[in-house]
């Protein structure tokens, strides 16, 4: 049994870690429904910011959660979660072509989705022992 929960909107992600995973629409809800989880006590396992592309540009986003709340705010869970979403909301002109690109190609799509569920996997397998009861 798992003491995590991960908010995905990846269904390469879903589809490998149904029982523990919570699939939402979009990256930017991953961002949120992570940091209101923050609020009630949840503790953020994972990066936000983790891997090397810019999280304005990748469609996919996987976030592991702490699934037992905590009796106060992480506030470096908060923290982090804030700042990826500030790098996801930063205004950058420049991408706007890019953006688009990457949204309508399909192949780059399943791309982006294996890498998020690679980058999970590492994460995953990088848990302590607390996690995996």
């Amino acid at each position: 049994m798992a003491n995590f929960k991960i908010i995905t909107n990846n269904p390469m992600v879903w589809d490998e870690y149904r029982e523990f995973t919570e699939y939402i629409d979009t990256a930017e809800d991953v961002f949120v429904i992570c940091r209101n989880a923050i609020h009630q006590g949840a503790v953020l396992i994972n990066h936000p910011l983790s891997g090397s592309i810019p999280p304005h540009l990748c469609p996919y986003k996987s976030l592991v959660i702490s699934k037992e709340a905590n009796a106060t705010t992480d506030f470096l869970s908060l923290r982090l979660i804030e700042e990826a979403m500030a790098a996801l909301n930063k205004p950058d002109e420049r991408n706007g072509a890019a953006q688009e690109d990457i949204r309508s190609n399909l192949q780059v799509l399943k791309d982006f989705q294996l890498i998020d569920l690679d980058l999970l996997n590492s994460a995953l397998a990088a848990l302590p022992s607390e996690y995996h009861t």
